[in-house]
């Protein structure tokens, strides 16, 4: 990075030279470093593996040189899904402390992408929940297709979308934040782009296109000035440090809470929440 980040947890492993196993990372155009979430029969869906994949590859694209722009796309028919459920289903067997380390390990990588020197482009297609929004947000400029659906349905599980709640706000503002965070409604690409969420609406057969085309476009600027530019943003508007703790405290007390350990069991076993009122 360009400048020095204020990570909520201990540093990263410096990346090893291996092939990842959840996700896809090479140059294309010999400019263009690309990422692909490569869990397509998961509807990508994130884990620990793909979070410490990502954030290393995103790292590593920063620190060559000849990369100038990073373009994040997904293989499969959705960019994301959100949490794994096999992850989710063990974190309700963890502690507090297990819990928090899990969402810092999510919130360090977040701020590695929005704090990254170099630009970041996103092509969403499909679906889009939970901390598959949280990438979006963080993103420099990104693209979807009208018929691609977004949701944040934590309050359905008991829980809030704590650790992406700053890149959240930070992109939309807390009204159109509180309205979707709270009614946990899905919403589509032509709302995402109406809130600020989404720069580009593309059809499905463009998206590919229009986002190298972006690449191609972004490559042709001063690359000194392109980094001064994402510099400027980080000075004037800063993510806040003590916001980041906030959230992956509070994001593991409720995953430890009577609440938070009942939505995820009841969703984990396709049953009725306690809260939920017979009439519903």
């Amino acid at each position: 990075m360009t400048e020095r980040s204020n990570s909520t947890t201990e540093p990263y492993e410096k990346p090893k030279e291996k092939p990842y196993e959840t996700i896809t990372s090479e140059v294309e155009h010999k400019h263009i470093g690309v990422i692909t979430l490569n869990r397509p029969e998961r509807f990508n869906a994130m884990n620990e593996q793909m979070i410490t994949e990502l954030h290393n590859s995103i790292v590593a694209h920063q620190n060559r040189s000849d990369v100038r722009v990073i373009l994040i796309n997904a293989h499969g028919k959705h960019f994301s899904s959100g949490a794994d459920l096999n992850w989710m289903r063990d974190s309700v067997a963890l502690g507090y402390e297990e819990n928090r380390k899990d969402a810092a390990k999510l919130a360090t990588m977040l701020q590695t992408i929005f704090n990254c020197s170099k630009p970041i482009i996103i092509a969403a297609q499909g679906n889009t929940y939970g901390g598959g929004l949280g990438l979006i947000a963080c993103a420099d400029l990104v693209l979807t297709t009208p018929s691609s659906q977004f949701c944040f349905s934590e309050v359905k599980l008991g829980l809030v979308p704590a650790v992406i709640s700053p890149y959240i706000v930070h992109a939309i503002g807390q009204r159109h934040a509180r309205r979707l965070f709270l009614s946990a409604e899905l919403f589509s690409g032509e709302q995402a782009h109406q809130v600020g969420l989404i720069h580009y609406l593309v059809s499905d057969d463009e998206l590919k296109q229009r986002a190298m085309t972006l690449c191609k476009q972004l490559i042709q600027h001063g690359p000194e000035a392109v980094q001064a530019c994402k510099k400027l943003f980080q000075q004037i508007a800063p993510m806040n440090a003590s916001t980041q703790h906030y959230t992956v405290d509070l994001i593991a007390q409720l995953r430890t809470s009577a609440e938070g350990q009942e939505g995820l069991s009841a969703f984990l076993e396709k049953r009725r929440p306690h809260w939920l009122p017979e009439e519903f």
